[in-house]
């Protein structure tokens, strides 16, 4: 009888502890999300700046910050600022940052988007359920007048 006992009460703090666990990973204190971890290195309250370097007029020559951004839905809506170099070789075409399917406006709304030369940016709203990726395009030009583009994503988790 006292193995028996003993053995449940071994069986039932397995059990808690397992619980705790998994608590503790839903509020945070455990792995980090992606989303958790990108917010922290790129954001700041309600904007995100993600810099944008340019070594030659070609995909590869392109490097953003964050090649896939995540976002965390529950964190709310942030401002994304990309930026060159002000004064630099590029600049932003007019279309600097273009969304290849915007479905709604939930998320991206063209009136959100400010642009300029050395800074580009849009509003992601995260108005729609977490796990949507969003392809966009970075358009570039070069002072002589060569055209350049690179091609990454965003996540709204």
């Amino acid at each position: 009888m006292k193995k028996r006992r003993a053995l449940a009460a071994t069986a039932g703090a397995i059990v808690l502890l397992g619980v705790a666990a998994c608590a503790h990973r839903m509020h945070g204190f455990g792995p980090e999300a992606t989303c958790d971890q990108h917010q922290r290195r790129f954001c700041s309250g309600n904007h995100c700046d993600l810099d944008i370097t340019v070594t030659a007029c070609s995909p590869a020559g392109i490097t953003v910050a964050e090649n896939d951004l995540h976002l965390c839905k529950r964190d709310g809506p942030k401002t994304i600022n990309w930026k060159l170099r002000p004064g630099g070789e590029y600049k932003f075409r007019d279309d600097g940052i273009d969304f290849k399917r915007l479905p709604d406006t939930a998320d991206f709304d063209p009136a959100t988007k400010q642009q300029g030369p050395f800074r580009y940016s849009w509003t992601d709203k995260l108005g729609t359920g977490g796990g949507r990726t969003f392809e966009y395009a970075i358009r570039l030009e070069h002072s002589s007048g060569q055209r350049c583009d690179k091609d990454p994503r965003i996540t709204n988790d």
